[in-house]
């Protein structure tokens, strides 16, 4: 009060555009927002993404300033960065109080994203019960649709929300809405195997027989993903087995070419037809060979042919691998959750959790999957083809998994983390010291069927003889014991292509 009586200028602004009532509804500072607003400080100044003080209020849940700017006609659906509204962020960060107020004050429910994520979508995504029931009662369309063509019982269904997809269903959601890549909800619950929400969706009267753009159904789904359950139940609800897709592609080639010798065992018990071809002449038998899948091969190599056994090993074409559409949409907050953050700061962020950024990193050879990272993490898929990874810049993380040592594809994800960001960090005795971050690898309890190379760098000097470097693992996060890596040192590891 006292600088605004001195001339303080009302609007002034940091760098990122914040002004003192931005700051006031972020911090939740009831009384400073009601002096400002009083004093007529703009309710419209924006910062950098576009945010009034409004949608920060509504970011942080302070729902007595979002009140006071509410009085004072602060415009409720404006839109910043993204087309993201105030309603879009109570939703996004759970604050149903904030949420319901705007409502109340005439917020509409209906606005979209620049994605085409409407509040629902949000709700859905994030199993927001209350939030989403409000929405409803306000008139939400439980069929929007987004950029992508995705509806919210989409979302829900691929997160497994049983409670929400019930909702959303009760609401008049349509079971058999497809995206424009042809998804359904049951293709997402067959993906993430998720036999509640499926039951719900087939009981809704959700088709077991819906197609893709491609062609995929359910089945092809869940055979490429590996989910038994979901298998059991599709074909309990008579989904046909030996369905096709436009490549011609049944479920048991999808488990092949997966290296899912589960899944293909399963199928064979329902009578799936390891005769049948694909549009390029293969069986399932075929892409095993190919891909180099003993354990499906031995599933499959004793059946009876229609000719003799094929043998692929002289065969010069490269395998593409065909999967099923999946569902990929931009978060609608990508460019607006660091608001407010400096650079300097997300840098801090960035060393103190020093998870492998996927820009650092190189992949060799043609085999692997795509990388995908997210917060920071990095990850790859490595099938029975083999594949590695680098880290080209300051990580220098290195991993060589040979050919045939991966049973089936294994995603192995890596992150490198700071001594103080673990819960039960390795003992050290005084004189000891870390020499590197701790490497946190995944999935949990992966087992290869030989050696595989994890090169680290590290920055300790042993002096001569004086120090002694010493790998310690932990199989849980809680115990760690000294790794002897002796008895594991495999020189072919380094003499493959993929260590070069």
């Amino acid at each position: 009060m006292l600088l605004l009586q001195h001339g303080a200028a009302m609007d002034t602004a940091t760098k990122d555009m914040y002004t003192a009532l931005h700051i006031a509804a972020k911090e939740g500072q009831e009384e400073v927002a009601a002096i400002l607003v009083e004093n007529n400080a703009s309710l419209k100044a924006t910062t950098k993404n576009g945010f009034t003080p409004l949608h920060i209020a509504a970011k942080y849940g302070n729902m007595n300033v979002a009140n006071i700017l509410l009085q004072k006609q602060s415009k409720l659906d404006v839109q910043g960065k993204n087309d993201i509204t105030p309603l879009h962020l109570a939703c996004h960060y759970d604050h149903p109080n904030v949420a319901n107020l705007l409502l109340e004050k005439g917020a509409s429910s209906h606005l979209a994203s620049q994605n085409g994520h409407t509040p629902l979508h949000i709700a859905a995504r994030k199993n927001q019960m209350d939030i989403a029931s409000t929405l409803l009662e306000n008139g939400a369309n439980a069929n929007a649709e987004s950029k992508a063509g995705f509806t919210p019982l989409h979302l829900s269904a691929q997160k497994g929300h049983y409670d929400m997809t019930n909702l959303l269903i009760e609401h008049g959601a349509d079971p058999n809405h497809k995206a424009k890549n042809g998804l359904t909800a049951l293709h997402l619950c067959a993906q993430e195997d998720f036999i509640r929400v499926a039951s719900i969706l087939v009981k809704n009267g959700a088709n077991v027989e819906s197609q893709t753009e491609t062609g995929y159904r359910p089945i092809h789904v869940a055979a490429h993903f590996g989910n038994l359950s979901m298998i059991r139940f599709l074909l309990k609800h008579n989904a046909e087995i030996d369905v096709r897709t436009n490549q011609n592609y049944t479920s048991l080639h999808q488990a092949a070419q997966q290296g899912h010798a589960h899944i293909v065992s399963a199928l064979l018990e329902g009578n799936a037809s390891h005769k049948a071809r694909t549009n390029d002449g293969l069986t399932a038998l075929n892409i095993a060979q190919k891909l180099g899948y003993i354990s499906v091969m031995e599933v499959l190599k004793g059946l009876p042919y229609d000719s003799a056994t094929p043998d692929n090993k002289n065969w010069e074409e490269k395998y593409k691998v065909i999967a099923p559409e999946s569902l990929q949409e931009t978060s609608f907050m990508s460019d607006s959750d660091d608001e407010g953050v400096t650079k300097e700061e997300k840098q801090q962020f960035t060393q103190s959790n020093n998870y492998c950024l996927a820009e650092n990193f190189d992949s060799d050879g043609v085999n692997l999957g795509k990388l995908h990272f997210r917060s920071f993490l990095i990850s790859f898929l490595v099938d029975a083809r083999g594949g590695t990874m680098k880290g080209c810049r300051h990580s220098g993380v290195r991993i060589i998994v040979p050919p045939r040592r991966a049973t089936m594809p294994i995603r192995v994800t890596c992150r490198l983390i700071k001594l103080s960001k673990v819960a039960n960090p390795p003992p050290l005795m005084e004189g000891e010291a870390l020499a590197t971050r701790i490497i946190e690898m995944g999935p949990v309890g992966a087992r290869f069927l030989g050696p595989v190379l994890l090169d680290i760098p590290n920055f300790a000097s042993v002096r001569g003889k004086e120090r002694e470097i010493i790998i310690l693992r932990s199989e849980n996060g809680e115990t760690w014991k000294e790794h002897d890596n002796s008895a594991d040192n495999d020189d072919t590891l380094l003499n493959t292509p993929y260590g070069t």
